[in-house]
């Protein structure tokens, strides 16, 4: 059997709701239960077989009504009404909690207000739960067909309330922030009926289809409640829709919304990056699983920063200026290419116990160095195939990803694997106070040059006739038309996909890496592209990009710290120079070597202290004191770079390279 025929057979589709939620009773939800039912769920999906939903009804009877008023910008309050029909007796309703893409619990019912609910005009008394907050109980009264439900979801109005979402000229609509849903039933099984009043005059976008206008309002077909919280809106007063799909392929739409008009140019190279973008990753991946699928990207300071996948469409919010940066930006230039390639990697297959019933149980993290980690490795790559970055750029970030990798001194006590619980722990918006010790969302960027590594290993014991593309586009493979229904695939999958590509020990190299508290074999793993790290006195070009992005001065692989703006120090390297010294994040620095501190005078006194005994002098502001702070190091400047091994295969040059043709032509 071919490699595309084994890795296919060790794939197991889920059907329906996929995977069973905790238990419900008297509208309290009983964790170990639910817990235990999902690594049965798991445990089925993976072997081929669709998993019960046992605590689920698999229908919800008849359709419920939503009806959401985006009008009211002056105020940032989105209105909603919802039509539930119900029977007598006890119901519970609930709001969305865990939001799939976001790996955390990050519902927002806290934003839900003036919640009423009433039956045939009389208003019925709501409690909520004691122990889970997200759901509300509600006693039917006999005869009744329907309850009619309205509260308001309040945005933000600033930053430090937290993220905004509505602006004067943009409006950010996720559908898990407006609506309740009754507990009990599979959220494949609850149909929904969406109605969406625009404020006059403004465009939309989203991968929901369109059913008809009445005015304003934008009537949307019937879907199930899965498809709609994966189906996020944006709207705008300025907007303009770019095709992105080359000829005969599913459409690929490039919806931009901004504040201003003139932000929605875009360049010929520009458009010519993001269409070749669709063309490199089917060029992988192969027949892409969506019927269509749709950017979302609001160009906006207002509305707060988010990248986020979905099945048919990804939403991201970015600086106004990226349609004329993003070519220039190091920071900003693999976003998009990360997103899509989420379609393949995180909707269309994803982890086992990332299925469930609905949005209410926990999902499971263990394989988001795959779902992200992957997906982050063919983002890079994707972005130097089709031109978001040049071949230099690619390598130059690689190198500084390597350097961050061996400074890590976290690893010697938490490895990658525990870091996929991360975002549950604390959401990525709270900084760590010593990331290089604590770590922070490392399945992504470690992971990723994991995935390198094993491209090149690939590469080796095949004799270059086959990659980690290959690999991909066997287990991404979509049989026949495009489908709705996800894979599920677990660590042992992904072992028996890398085998039939290039047989190998890579349940032991996998383990090993998860494991692994140091970065040794890591960094080995990389010679094998090729290149390896190397450090020299002269900036990497993607560090001064970077530092004038940010206005950011970077001496972390010399002094080991960074300064940002108004001078105050950053990121501190743990048991690193200045660590030792007594140093610091928050700390204002005053002044180096007896200079008023910029970042030209801290360059300066580390070139001129080198292989000298005499300590770099630090004035410093720690809250209301002033100090010195003498740092012994006599490193000189030092920044991260790669350089070519001699007499080894160049095959990071060839991953970098644009596909000629399909890996499995169609």
């Amino acid at each position: 059997m071919s490699f595309l025929g084994v890795a296919r057979r060790s794939v197991g589709r889920i059907v329906g709701a996929c995977a069973t939620i905790p238990v419900v009773l008297a509208g309290l939800v009983l964790s170990l239960g639910g817990i235990q039912a999902a690594h049965a769920a798991a445990e089925n999906a993976s072997a081929g077989m669709p998993a019960a939903a046992a605590s689920l009804a698999p229908r919800y009877a008849g359709t419920i009504g939503l009806e959401i008023d985006l009008s009211d910008l002056d105020h940032k309050i989105m209105s909603v009404h919802q039509s539930v029909p119900v029977t007598a007796g006890h119901l519970v309703l609930l709001h969305p909690q865990w939001i799939p893409g976001s790996h955390a619990p990050i519902g927002t019912v806290a934003a839900l207000t003036g919640l009423q609910i009433t039956a045939a005009g009389k208003p019925l008394r709501w409690l909520r739960d004691g122990l889970n907050v997200f759901a509300f109980h509600v006693d039917v009264p006999a005869g009744v067909s329907s309850l009619e439900i309205d509260f308001q979801f309040v945005s933000p109005l600033l930053p430090t309330q937290g993220r905004v979402v509505m602006t004067s000229d943009i409006v950010h609509l996720q559908f898990h922030s407006v609506l309740l849903y009754p507990a009990g039933v599979a959220a494949s099984g609850i149909t929904v009926e969406p109605r969406v009043r625009l404020p006059a005059r403004w465009d939309y976008a989203t991968a929901l289809e369109e059913a008809g206008r009445d005015g304003s309002t934008v009537r949307f077909k019937s879907t199930d409640l899965g498809t709609l919280i994966d189906s996020p809106l944006m709207a705008g007063s300025h907007f303009k829709r770019y095709d992105l799909a080359p000829s005969g392929a599913p459409p690929v739409r490039f919806n931009v919304f901004a504040e201003r008009a003139e932000q929605l140019a875009a360049g010929d190279k520009v458009l010519a990056a993001h269409r070749s973008l669709v063309e490199q990753g089917q060029k992988v991946f192969g027949a892409p699983p969506f019927a269509h699928y749709d950017f979302l990207m609001a160009l906006t300071d207002g509305i707060g920063g988010i990248g986020r996948e979905h099945f048919q469409s990804t939403e991201i919010v970015e600086k106004p200026a990226y349609l004329a940066e993003v070519l220039t930006s190091s920071a900003r230039s693999g976003v998009v290419p990360h997103e899509y390639v989420h379609a393949w990697n995180g909707k269309f297959r994803r982890p086992a116990d990332q299925f469930t019933g609905n949005f209410s149980e926990p999902l499971q993290n263990s394989l988001l160095w795959v779902y992200e980690g992957q997906t982050s490795y063919y983002g890079d790559v994707l972005s130097a195939r089709a031109g978001f970055r040049s071949l230099e750029t690619a390598r130059d970030r690689l190198a500084l990803q390597l350097a961050g990798i061996e400074v890590r001194r976290g690893r010697a006590w938490r490895d990658l694997q525990d870091t996929v619980n991360d975002e549950i722990m604390a959401h990525r918006s709270v900084p760590r106070s010593w990331p290089n010790w604590q770590r922070q969302l490392d399945y992504y960027g470690e992971a990723a040059i994991m995935w390198l590594g094993i491209d090149a290993r690939i590469r080796s014991l095949a004799g270059e006739r086959r990659s980690l593309d290959d690999f991909s586009a066997a287990f991404f493979a979509v049989d026949g038309e495009p489908l709705r229904t996800p894979l599920a695939y677990r660590f042992e999958d992904v072992v028996a996909g890398l085998n039939a590509v290039a047989p190998y020990d890579w349940a032991t190299l996998l383990r090993a890496r998860l494991t692994a508290r140091d970065e040794r074999e890591l960094l080995a793993d990389f010679t094998l592209t090729g290149w390896r790290l190397a450090y020299r006195s002269t900036p990497n070009p993607v560090t001064v990009l970077n530092n004038k992005e940010n206005g950011e001065c970077e001496a972390f692989y010399s002094l080991g710290l960074t300064v940002g703006k108004n001078d105050a120090i950053g990121s501190v390297l743990w048991d690193g120079p200045a660590f030792k010294a007594g140093l610091s994040a928050g700390a204002t620095l005053l002044a180096v070597n007896g200079h008023v501190y910029k970042c030209p005078e801290l360059s300066a006194a580390l070139a001129d202290g080198a292989g000298k005994s005499t300590p770099i002098e630090l004035i410093v502001r720690r809250e209301n004191r002033v100090s010195v702070v003498n740092v012994p190091y006599a490193g000189g400047l030092r920044y991260p770079h790669l350089e070519r091994i001699e007499g080894q295969p160049d095959r990071l040059t060839t991953i970098f390279s644009p596909l000629s043709r399909s890996v499995f032509p169609p």
